[in-house]
């Protein structure tokens, strides 16, 4: 029971010094370690790539061969 014990406490111990640790660089002033902005990619993706997907789209678009007949 007591190795159980330890090794929750181990672990637990563990979990606080990395929190511990990312607590740190976010208090740093100049820290460049953001998550960045929220703002869409979908213009910039469309601007670099303007042609359309090459793939067929096939979750929403169907074909069966009984549709055919």
């Amino acid at each position: 029971m007591s190795v159980l014990l330890f090794s929750a406490d181990f672990f637990q111990l563990l979990f606080v010094c990395l929190q511990w640790k990312v607590f740190s660089v976010e208090n740093y002033e100049e820290s460049d370690d953001e998550g960045g902005c929220n703002r869409s990619v979908i213009p910039s993706i469309q601007k670099e790539n303007p042609d359309p997907n090459p793939r067929e789209d096939f979750i929403t678009y169907k074909k069966y061969v009984t549709y055919m007949l």
